[in-house]
């Protein structure tokens, strides 16, 4: 799925994928009562970690995948992501 940077896909009700500069974040295929998430980098493409609602918190949460670092910027972008999956608007 292609979108421009910082792009926001709406897809049947729900966001479905975000392009940014270093990161995409796409919808997972697995059927959920909630959507997660994968984030993955854009060069080489390699899973970074997810988004997941978590249900004791009624909340979406990031979970990183084990070993990996994350600038100012890629969190910023995944800040972005949760607050539209949040609000249904652009931050």
């Amino acid at each position: 799925m292609s979108a421009r940077q910082g792009e926001l896909l709406p897809g049947q009700g729900t966001v479905t994928a975000a392009s940014f500069r270093f990161i995409e974040i796409e919808r997972d295929a697995e059927p959920a009562t909630r959507p997660t998430y994968r984030i993955f980098a854009r060069r080489p493409r390699t899973q970074l970690g997810r988004l997941q609602y978590d249900t004791s918190w009624r909340v979406y949460v990031f979970a990183p995948q084990y070993g990996t670092i994350w600038s100012e910027d890629c969190l910023r972008d995944v800040r972005a992501f949760l607050w539209r999956l949040k609000t249904g608007e652009r931050p």
